[in-house]
């Protein structure tokens, strides 16, 4: 077993050494137990390489929490997953139809990406703080469709940003609110949340951007209407916790 950790942290330290990051920290899940974890890099500038219990901004790992979300209601009765999305969210309600005998936006759209909307990255990356007023009138809006629901996949940020809203809607509770106290608290998941001033500073990874210069430190993003799809903030540990249930 141990030869068989040092040939993944082999195999990690050498795509680290590629550049691609200023650090990376990563674990092993066997029997529904983290078995191993390491780290290369620093959590921020002069700052230890970061461990387990490092947090980390997931950023479309966070969907896989609002996926679970929207499945805990189904099971709960307070939605369906081939309800209309503007059961929830009524400033869907006058999106014209993509074509006259197209579906209507679906939730099991919304979660499988199928809703027709075109690929947003980076501008969803770039939404993560966006009131939710402001999400609500750029709904109202309307958006553009590359597909009718329900006839083709194409990633969308946008689609999980609205399933929040509906876990929102069905919940009625605030969406962060109803993942803790539904998803995180009763699986002991202390390390992982969505507001970065909740943790401890010294145990939060730095975020960085890429430039020509080389990294450069960035501020992250407050808590917004485009969390649902990529704001969550968790380490290692817990995310043991939260595959193993899975596997």
């Amino acid at each position: 077993m141990r030869s068989d950790f040092a040939a993944v942290d082999a195999i990690v330290s050498h795509y680290f050494d590629r550049g691609a990051q200023p650090a990376i920290s990563y674990g092993v899940v066997s029997g529904g137990v983290l078995v191993h974890s390491a780290g290369f890099g620093a959590r921020g500038d002069g700052r230890p390489a970061p461990d387990a219990d490092t947090v980390f901004r997931i950023a479309s790992m966070s969907k896989s929490f609002t996926a679970s979300a929207v499945l805990l209601l189904r099971d709960e009765g307070r939605l369906a997953l081939d309800d209309p999305a503007e059961k929830y969210v009524p400033e869907l309600a006058g999106w014209p139809s993509v074509t006259p005998d197209s579906d209507r936006v679906t939730i099991r759209h919304l979660l499988t990406m199928t809703a027709g909307f075109p690929t947003d990255d980076p501008w969803g990356d770039r939404q993560q703080g966006l009131p939710l007023d402001a999400f609500g009138a750029l709904l109202a809006g309307g958006v553009r469709f590359n597909w009718a629901p329900g006839t083709r996949f194409e990633y969308s940020n946008l689609g999980y940003a609205i399933l929040g809203r509906i876990v929102a809607a069905a919940a009625q509770a605030e969406y962060a609110g109803f993942v803790a106290t539904r998803l995180l608290a009763p699986l002991g998941m202390a390390r992982t949340g969505y507001d970065a001033a909740g943790f401890d500073p010294g145990e939060l990874a730095t975020g960085y951007r890429r430039g020509p210069a080389g990294w450069a430190e960035l501020p992250f993003d407050p808590y917004g209407a485009f969390a649902p799809m990529g704001g969550v903030f968790s380490s290692v540990s817990d995310l043991a916790r939260w595959v193993a249930g899975f596997a």
